[in-house]
């Protein structure tokens, strides 16, 4: 993507290693305790590790916009729990961001996200929500899910299903990417 999109600085964080409940209590990278797989909608959630996850998150961008990046510059993504975590950070950051990108995730319901999108500062930036309908991991539900319920805030929701597609990326998701942030960050 990098030829296409050089304008573009790609911050690519890692999660942290912490327990994680779902995998008998082992440490893995993770960005938050999960309790179980596959993850639907209604999966009980402990919130464990979301908060300063998020933290996280929001030192990052704060570190751009310190460097001169004006935060509406900002498309916050990711995958799977990076995904979840993309879509609780950005719509609890203070500052307005440029859009987000949620592949194959989910609302974390620890965070609230129907409560927050009422009066969150970014729920008129654009999103895109992707999701493929083989994913067994992260269950399709969920990206249906969320682009209701941003959609319900009056968002403005590129959403996309991958036929085929399990919990991964394809082609077609990829140039979909491409096209939102030609349009989101031109």
């Amino acid at each position: 993507m990098k030829p296409k999109m050089k304008h573009i600085k790609w911050i690519l964080p890692h999660a942290p290693e912490h327990p994680v409940t779902c995998n008998a209590g082992y440490e893995s990278t993770s960005w938050m305790d999960l309790l179980e797989i596959p993850i639907k909608v209604n999966s009980p959630d402990n919130g464990l590790q979301q908060e300063e996850s998020i933290q996280k998150i929001h030192e990052l961008i704060e570190k751009e916009i310190s460097s001169g990046i004006s935060s509406e510059r900002i498309v916050l993504g990711g995958f799977s729990q990076g995904a979840a975590l993309a879509l609780a950070s950005s719509l609890k950051f203070d500052k307005k961001l440029g859009g987000c990108v949620v592949f194959s995730g989910w609302a974390l319901p620890h965070q609230q996200l129907g409560k927050i999108l009422d009066t969150s500062i970014n729920k008129e930036m654009p999103f895109m929500v992707a999701h493929g309908k083989e994913d067994n991991v992260v269950l399709t539900e969920n990206g249906i899910f969320v682009s209701n319920l941003l959609k319900q805030a009056n968002a403005h929701v590129n959403f996309h299903l991958y036929d085929g597609m399990p919990h991964s990326s394809c082609p077609e998701e990829i140039n979909d990417l491409v096209a939102f942030l030609k349009e989101t960050l031109p």
